[in-house]
């Protein structure tokens, strides 16, 4: 079976979880709201199809076995994150191992990455970066000593664009692995790993929306006042936070208000698509679509 060209920034799995529960097909289809050439568009579309783009993620000047070595990583990514986003859901984040709590928070700490805009960055950063490093004068002066009389390119540029092709196009997407392993982001994985995770059940007030976009932070994460929020599914919100009393007061609060608030801010906070169940939210997603100030949680 071939891999698929659409590579996923937000993955089918969490998607599926806005399908209707009587649709047992592996892409759900999901109420999807957007803007095209200023015009607001409605429309259910299966999940296979959204929050998707060709070739997002794979490698350059390479091997054909290496061409998907990242999009096999992220889908690696994806199947861990989704038995443990259901056992989230049945039995709370308590319930957890230390292997799975990494694990989701590889996948949480993936979806703000491998967005294609941030993927673009990645790329270019990782092109200049070589570069740049590759020119410094007092490694310049150290390669062409360490070169004198042998057959090599004068420039190290050219010497690694001949011994390691791959190394200067790739850099940049490489690099996004590692961050999502936690290999070159051991900070953010240690900080949202020991926050307080905990869920807030909104079944009784309102059904909850998501987006292409769909965690949301008050603070940085490092903030001691930091909330952070996700939604899991239609009903479900998960929580992150430094503090106890945070916590109960989010616990406390009105549901029908946070429930707004968050999903005003998945409408406000969206790139190009808001998901639903259903049209229960068109008018506030269409007043609130993809604009860039956020309504704050007044909850501390």
């Amino acid at each position: 079976m071939g891999l698929p060209k659409n590579h996923h920034y937000v993955p089918a799995f969490y998607l599926n979880h806005w399908g209707k529960p009587e649709d047992e097909s592996r892409y759900k289809e999901v109420q999807c709201f957007g803007f095209q050439d200023g015009k607001f568009i409605v429309s259910r579309k299966r999940t296979k199809s959204i929050c998707s783009l060709e070739g997002l993620n794979l490698r350059e000047s390479v091997q054909a076995a290496e061409v998907y070595k990242i999009e096999k990583f992220l889908a690696d990514v994806d199947t861990k994150a989704s038995e443990v986003h259901l056992k989230i859901i049945k039995a709370g984040p308590k319930s957890l191992s230390d292997e799975e709590r990494s694990a989701y928070t590889s996948f949480l700490l993936s979806l703000k990455i491998r967005q294609p805009d941030a993927v673009k960055r990645m790329r270019e950063y990782g092109d200049d970066f070589v570069v740049k490093e590759l020119s410094d004068p007092s490694f310049l002066k150290e390669y062409r000593e360490s070169t004198n009389n042998l057959d090599v390119p004068e420039s190290p540029i050219d010497f690694m664009k001949q011994q390691i092709p791959d190394m200067i196009p790739n850099f940049g997407i490489d690099t996004m692995a590692r961050i999502v392993s936690g290999e070159n982001n051991s900070k953010f994985h240690n900080l949202f790993f020991n926050m307080i995770w905990f869920t807030k059940d909104f079944s009784v007030s309102s059904s909850i929306i998501t987006c292409d976009n769909p965690h949301y932070s008050s603070e940085g994460l490092s903030h001691p006042k930091c909330i952070f929020a996700f939604p899991l599914t239609p009903t479900r919100f998960l929580f992150a936070v430094h503090s106890h009393e945070i916590r109960r007061k989010i616990l406390k609060a009105n549901s029908k208000y946070l429930a707004d608030i968050l999903n005003k801010t998945m409408a406000h906070q969206a790139f190009n698509r808001v998901i639903a169940q259903d049209e229960e939210h068109r008018e506030l997603i269409k007043e609130c679509f993809g604009k860039s100030r956020k309504p704050p949680l007044n909850l501390i």
